[in-house]
């Protein structure tokens, strides 16, 4: 479950673990019970990491695209952009063929 920041009007910030459907709920601070509303107080993570972690991280994203089957959608069973590839460059050889030398 992620972590959301609360703010108290009496007692201050606070975090607490929630499922995402209730992050808009205000919750009830665990010092005086009275509900609190969500507030942004710190930047996601992704902001504050440092510029060689967040190039190593997307060079591991980079690394791993290749290493699953595409989802059924995406497969082309009937190999159409093989021939897709094939008659563009049966096409760009006519063209090359039929130009003045």
């Amino acid at each position: 479950m992620p972590t959301y920041e609360y703010m108290c009007k009496k007692c201050g910030p606070f975090t607490q673990q929630r499922p995402m459907a209730e992050c808009e709920l205000p919750s009830a601070c665990p010092e005086c019970g009275t509900r609190a509303p969500r507030v942004l107080l710190t930047a996601p993570g992704c902001l504050t990491m440092s510029a060689e972690a967040r190039q190593a991280g997307l060079k591991y994203e980079r690394s791993t695209d290749g290493l699953h089957d595409p989802p059924p959608y995406l497969r082309d069973p009937a190999g159409w952009a093989k021939k897709l590839k094939r008659a563009r460059k049966l096409k760009r050889a006519q063209a090359r063929a039929s130009r003045p030398a």
